[in-house]
């Protein structure tokens, strides 16, 4: 399993496209808005999740496909690591798991890591 809080960390399976994606999303204006960082401080975020990832290249080749053809990074990603879970909110993601992969949503994922405190 990826949660461990026992150590209360758990690994962070990462790619430089997802890292791309990250960086974009964050810097939208209205979610600038909302976590009030500047672009230099998204960075600071980035690297340091970055630094404590486990850093993977899918190819880009793989015929594995998502239910939203955007989301075909994030199938390839988890197929490179066994017991891989995404946590995601996509309701499509969510209902359409890959065979190989976990896929939870963030609020089963907090509740994991709160049962596992007490």
């Amino acid at each position: 399993t990826f949660v461990s809080t026992t150590a209360g960390t758990f690994p962070f399976l990462l790619s430089t496209e997802l890292l791309r994606e990250y960086r974009s999303v964050l810097l939208r204006d209205h979610l600038r808005e909302l976590h009030g960082l500047s672009p230099e401080q998204v960075d600071v975020v980035l690297t340091e999740i970055a630094a404590n990832a486990l850093v993977r290249e899918p190819k880009a080749d793989s015929d594995l496909v998502a239910p939203d053809r955007d989301d075909d990074h994030l199938w390839r990603l988890l197929a490179t690591t066994t017991g891989s879970i995404l946590v995601t909110g996509d309701r499509a993601l969510l209902a359409n798991p890959p065979d190989f992969a976990s896929v939870i949503s963030p609020r089963t994922f907090i509740d994991s890591i709160a049962g596992e405190r007490t």
